[in-house]
């Protein structure tokens, strides 16, 4: 499959940034918001630092397999979600919550680094690549919180549609890459996030999206692969 795909790569890959790059910049919608408010309400500003965590660990990792769609795509994302980061920080009235969540994912970033920095290659690849794995997944997994919420009122309000859709094209594209260039710290987190995301796209197959009682939620994140 990788050998037949190989000829498509440049093209796979080019789709996959792009639309990546693009919900990247969903998040300068709901900074605006934060602006036109004055204040982020009761928004978390917590998917929004995991998320400059998660593209800055695949940027890292992708400077040590010296592959260029990961270096633009995820090198982009962390300087977007670190700006998102900031604007979160200037307008939220809980300063402090906000200041422990970024010294606790900078110190987490900074330690893996360091030993990213002075072990062997491999074994930095294979540390980097895990950890960068395992906080994509949580974050294409995010939609799952409101899980219980659907089984309970049998409707699918609670769960954010166009996310989930676009969680199933970027998994599916970043599972191809990933297979293209025979790499499983790409291929298998991206391919659980598709699984994931044809699950949860089911569920609205199965339960309608509307529901007597209305469930508002606001969800920030990003998903990078």
């Amino acid at each position: 499959m990788a050998i037949y795909l190989e000829d498509y790569k440049d093209l796979i890959s080019t789709f996959a940034t792009i639309a990546t790059i693009c919900q990247f910049l969903t998040g300068s919608k709901i900074c605006r918001d934060f602006m036109r408010k004055g204040h982020t309400g009761d928004v978390s500003g917590l998917p929004l630092v995991v998320g400059a965590l998660n593209s800055s660990c695949w940027f890292r990792y992708s400077l040590l397999i010296d592959d260029t769609a990961l270096k633009i795509v995820n090198g982009t994302g962390a300087f977007l979600n670190t700006i998102w980061c900031v604007t979160y920080y200037i307008y939220t009235q809980r300063k402090f919550l906000i200041q422990v969540q970024l010294v606790g994912a900078v110190s987490f970033f900074f330690t893996l680094m360091t030993y990213v920095n002075f072990a062997e290659k491999d074994m930095a690849i294979s540390a980097n690549g895990t950890v960068a794995a395992g906080i994509a997944v949580v974050l294409m997994a995010s939609p799952l919180a409101n899980l219980s919420s659907v089984l309970k009122t049998k409707s699918t309000e609670a769960l954010p549609f166009p996310m989930i859709a676009a969680n199933f094209i970027l998994t599916g594209l970043w599972t191809i890459y990933g297979d293209i260039i025979g790499d499983s710290f790409v291929k298998v987190p991206n391919g659980l996030g598709w699984i994931l995301s044809v699950c949860q796209l089911l569920l609205f197959c199965i339960f309608p999206s509307g529901s007597q009682e209305k469930i508002s939620y606001h969800k920030l994140g990003e998903s990078v692969a």
